[in-house]
């Protein structure tokens, strides 16, 4: 660490997102640094795929500045401005609501490291939902949908993740939500290591779950016309929900999948009109019902 900025003052440890990295805070030469170091093999390969999308991209002003990498072949260590002073959400305002639509609009105007993988080769959304139909007790184990829900819903849902376009040359970060993305003097995003080529709605789908559970608007009241990348979502974050625990990273990051999978049902059902995984009408079966 020394030969790279100088002996730090004091190290303090940093809590806080769903990373699974070592992260601290240091003090080299009077100035704040934030240090990531890897503690286990998937780790170092995050901090390597991190850094080649942060060398690809360098100068995007949406990017954390970079002081220094270094790589033993074993455990690299990642070091970086401090933003620990920043503004992250949430609570989210207005403004920065917009500000953070801007920079989805800013990173997918950027030109991507040519080596970058495509979004559809990483992830397959037409693949969830017809899993879950296999072993739908799974997700009913989850306690968020009923067996019944399921099977009226299960053909629409496996169709329309089935056409969920994820082809494009865009960069995306594939990872968008408050613990990765900070206000200072500009929006700053960070954790760039699930970075990818592609449709860049992939990114605002994949955000606005988790800003309306945070206080933000209901995601139908900010984009429609996307209903196939919110099923393939919804079945990824429920599908993910079931998995067992990684020991590295937060505990609540089920139930934190979980929970953006509801919204994912929920925008559907205010969207398309698919019944409410919580048994409620929508406005639009209200309506129809009125009509009657």
């Amino acid at each position: 660490m020394s030969s790279l900025v100088g002996t730090p003052n004091s190290w303090t440890a940093v809590s806080g997102g769903f990373s699974s990295a070592g992260l601290w805070t240091i003090d080299p030469r009077d100035r704040k640094l934030f240090v990531k170091a890897a503690v286990s093999d998937d780790t170092a390969r995050f901090l390597r795929d991190e850094m080649r999308v942060l060398a690809g991209v360098n100068g995007a002003r949406f990017l954390p500045e970079v002081i220094a990498f270094d790589d033993d072949g074993e455990r690299p260590i990642l070091i970086l401005e401090d933003l620990t002073e920043a503004h992250w959400p949430p609570p989210w305002s207005t403004s920065q609501i917009d500000l953070c639509f801007g920079v989805l609009e800013d990173i997918a105007r950027t030109p991507p490291p040519p080596t970058l993988a495509s979004a559809a080769a990483n992830l397959d959304l037409a693949g969830y939902w017809p899993s879950i139909a296999q072993e739908p007790a799974v997700v009913v184990g989850l306690g968020v949908v009923t067996a019944d829900w399921l099977a009226l819903t299960i053909d629409a849902l496996i169709e329309l993740s089935g056409d969920a376009n994820l082809t494009g040359h865009q960069l995306l970060h594939c990872d968008i939500r408050s613990d990765n993305l900070c206000f200072s003097d500009r929006v700053v995003v960070v954790d760039w290591n699930w970075a990818a080529v592609g449709n860049p709605i992939l990114d605002v789908v994949g955000w606005l779950p988790s800003l309306y559970l945070e206080g933000g608007p209901a995601p139908w009241e900010l984009l429609t016309g996307h209903a196939e990348m919110v099923a393939g979502l919804g079945g990824f974050f429920l599908s993910h929900a079931t998995k067992p625990r990684d020991p590295q990273v937060r505990a609540d990051i089920r139930r934190f999948q979980r929970d953006q999978g509801v919204v994912c049902l929920e925008w559907l059902s205010h969207e398309l009109g698919i019944p409410s995984p919580d048994g409620s009408p929508t406005m639009e079966q209200v309506i129809e019902q009125q009509t009657h």
